[in-house]
């Protein structure tokens, strides 16, 4: 299992579209994950987009704290595989768009937005350091005028060593300025289509922002029926009736329990 202390309206946002959020890393409470040596503070948060969840089972109280308002809210629990896969053909040729295909988060189909493109989805465990060439690095390398490289994928998978506790894992997406979408997926083998994603490389460097703020992956069917609520120490009768009906609503087989603390607390 998989979990996420969180608010009532984020849970039913969850519960109604099945599906997470992922938020910019700019969004988060680390100021310093966004960071980059090379691109400034914030490059990080216009490109990454994270969920954070725990792997840790036990109740942690300072979880309750710190992302639940006044410890009233919920921890959504999801047992794997957590989120909806897709097996999609690889494409190989010698113009247009090449992608590797296999199993993967977003259907081809989905990456592709008006003004920007999913490079890539996955599930990464946090890896905790103090070493500064990690939290702080230098992401971006120029081979000529026109060839430019960033290492976006080692962005938001480090934290400093004071965050440990949260044994975080966390949902994040990867996501750079394009042209809008051809309107046929046979049409990605088009060299103008995919010229001007290449020169995408070149609005990063301008640091071009995204019209979007959040992305989402839908949730896996099964993990999805066997979601778990549990809610917080602080918790009113009128929450319980809150989560009870969205229960009903949209998740009949969901299991909501109340916090082992609930009456502990002050």
């Amino acid at each position: 299992m998989l979990y996420r202390y969180t608010n009532l309206g984020n849970l039913a946002l969850l519960l109604k579209t099945k599906k997470i959020r992922l938020a910019s890393l700019n969004d988060l409470d680390d100021v310093s994950e966004s960071r980059t040596r090379d691109m400034g503070e914030d490059f990080g948060g216009k490109y990454v987009f994270v969920s954070c969840w725990t792997d840790i089972e036990e109740e942690i109280l300072p979880f309750w704290n710190m992302y639940t308002p006044d410890m009233s809210g919920v921890r959504i629990g999801l047992p794997y595989p957590y989120i909806k896969v897709y097996y999609e053909e690889p494409i190989s040729q010698d113009i247009g768009l090449k992608y590797s295909g296999g199993v993967t988060y977003i259907q081809l189909s989905q990456r592709h937005g008006p003004d920007y493109y999913v490079l890539d989805t996955n599930l990464i465990k946090i890896e905790y350091t103090d070493n500064e060439d990690k939290l702080n690095r230098a992401i971006y390398t120029k081979y000529a005028e026109d060839k430019h490289s960033f290492a976006l994928g080692e962005i938001g998978k480090y934290k400093k060593m004071h965050w440990a506790f949260q044994s975080e894992w966390r949902f994040r997406a990867i996501i750079i300025p394009s042209s809008p979408p051809p309107d046929k997926i046979e049409d990605y083998q088009m060299k103008e289509v995919y010229a001007p994603m290449v020169d995408a490389a070149k609005l990063i460097t301008q640091g071009k922002a995204l019209s979007i703020k959040d992305f989402y992956l839908q949730i896996d069917e099964d993990a999805y029926a066997n979601m778990k609520i549990l809610l917080g120490p602080k918790c009113k009768s009128g929450d319980i009736e809150i989560v009870n009906a969205l229960k009903k609503t949209y998740n009949p087989t969901a299991i909501i329990e109340i916090s082992h603390l609930c009456g502990d607390i002050r």
